[in-house]
């Protein structure tokens, strides 16, 4: 006869889930065991309180128009690039402007930067770049920036 801890896991197996023999163990131990026993009529009353929470949260909800919505997500994977997209844009318009509108004002915000540092004293700073080594060191007009590489090589 098997112990509890190969028994416990298949207590509370859907119909079809164990061959024969799993479910004939399954029984004789649940019978001869008083812990195992226990513990199938504790996941029964579990399983039971579940099951009509699952059935009464279902039935709040209206299901008339699910296959319709199914179909519609099908219709829309089988529907080209070009068509998704402008099906997407016809049904998100604000995400489309957006999308569309972020990279323009990324672009002017870079092309404002760089024309205010061009009229500024900053314009004539430059970068000096050496390596000695594994060491690397960058300087500039605000100073020395060091770079040390810590990999050891095999």
């Amino acid at each position: 006869m098997a112990d509890c801890t190969t028994i416990r896991p298949l207590i509370g197996s859907r119909e079809g889930e164990l061959t024969a023999g799993e479910l004939a163990e399954l029984t004789a131990h649940v019978v001869g065991c008083e812990g195992c026993s226990r513990w199938a009529a504790s996941l029964a009353v579990t399983e039971g309180l579940v099951s009509e929470t699952l059935l009464a949260v279902a039935a709040r909800r209206d299901f008339a128009d699910f296959s319709a919505q199914v179909m519609a997500r099908i219709e829309h994977r089988r529907l080209g690039p070009l068509a998704r997209l402008r099906r997407s844009i016809t049904l998100h318009p604000w995400f489309a402007i957006g999308g569309t509108l972020a990279p323009i004002a990324a672009a002017l915000l870079v092309a404002l930067y760089v024309q205010r540092g061009a009229g500024s004293d900053n314009a004539t700073a430059s970068l000096e770049l050496s390596s000695e080594g594994a060491t690397t060191i960058i300087q500039s007009s605000d100073g020395p920036l060091v770079l040390i590489d810590d990999d050891e090589e095999s």
